[in-house]
């Protein structure tokens, strides 16, 4: 988990996300996706996502009809239920600690529901706490393996991935979120594209476009 990535944290700190759901689902959408003020959504620790306040156009790709099927899922109970348990359950963080006497000079902790919870909750604010800007780990099985063939990696420049720094243009560098590309899949190709989250969605043009791109230089190597 990269450190600008506070949401996971949260969902383990057991009522909050329920709580949120509940009150907030539809809300969060019309803010997410419809543009709304996101101050309706209240602060921490009740809340994890931080939306600038004020009206915001709506993202690209992000219609009426599609709004609305949005807001319909996400006031099923169970959808947020589902939603709720994946986070908690299924995202098993690990600290990663530098260890020389350890395989490969480091060895990982994991770490329970409710000590990831209690970062989130801790007394003096979820910054305040000394591993928040830490990377934490969920796949600690797999972070040494690597894959040698090409891929392509499209990220957004919105979210603030701190993969601005990308050395020879095809590796992200300065974070160990970026590092691990080295690590793992070497002969990543990076692009940047300036939109949300939800990027085929937002830019179906581009991305068909650089897949293009991709499958072209890729199948004559």
């Amino acid at each position: 988990m990269a450190p600008m990535f506070l949401h996971p944290c949260w969902f383990k700190a057991e009522p909050l996300p329920e709580e949120f759901f509940a009150a907030r689902a539809c809300d969060l959408i019309d803010v997410r996706y419809g543009g709304a003020n996101g101050s309706v959504l209240g602060g921490g620790p009740g809340n994890p996502y931080e939306y600038p306040t004020g009206c915001r156009d709506r993202p690209s790709g992000i219609d009426d009809e599609t709004l609305a099927h949005y807001v319909e899922a996400f006031s099923d109970p169970d959808t947020n239920f589902a939603a709720i348990q994946y986070y908690r359950y299924a995202m098993l963080f690990h600290r990663v600690i530098h260890d020389p006497e350890a395989p490969h000079g480091e060895r990982c902790e994991s770490l329970s529901e409710a000590k990831v919870a209690s970062m989130w909750l801790h007394s003096d604010d979820f910054e305040a706490h000394p591993w928040h800007d830490k990377f934490l780990d969920f796949a600690p099985g797999d972070r040494h393996r690597c894959f040698p063939g090409s891929s392509l990696f499209i990220y957004s420049r919105r979210l603030g991935l701190a993969f601005q720094e990308r050395g020879d243009g095809r590796l992200p560098r300065g974070s160990d979120s970026a590092d691990q590309f080295g690590r793992n899949v070497p002969g990543v190709q990076v692009r940047e594209v300036d939109c949300g989250h939800h990027i085929p969605e937002e830019m179906p043009d581009l991305v068909s476009e650089l897949l293009l791109d991709f499958v072209g230089e890729t199948s004559v190597i």
